[in-house]
């Protein structure tokens, strides 16, 4: 996401659902700007061993964002390549 201001913004609201229990998980990681580069990380939440569930939030405390104005990227990886069911992410949400 492009032209994100994150100023007083303090976590993110994360909406998912597993329509079948996670045996490994996954991880999913939020950057400021450059995804590549880990010091850009400033979020992370890791979604293992869930049963199954229709609508489940969590927050996600968001730490070292900078000031001003930057893109927002998310990405999301298995724990492991052997996970074979899957995770919907449904919405997240800015929240100071």
């Amino acid at each position: 996401y492009d032209n994100i201001d994150l100023d007083g913004i303090k976590s993110i609201e994360l909406a998912y659902g597993v329509p079948a229990k996670l045996e490994k998980g996954y991880i999913i990681s939020w950057y400021q700007d450059d995804p590549a580069n880990a010091t850009n990380k400033i979020g992370e939440v890791k979604l293992e061993n869930l049963e199954s569930s229709m609508l489940t939030k969590t927050s996600v405390p968001l730490q070292n964002v900078k000031a001003g104005v930057h893109a927002l990227y998310f990405k999301v990886e298995k724990v492991d390549k052997n996970e074979s069911n899957r995770l919907a992410l449904i919405s997240f949400r800015l929240l100071n």
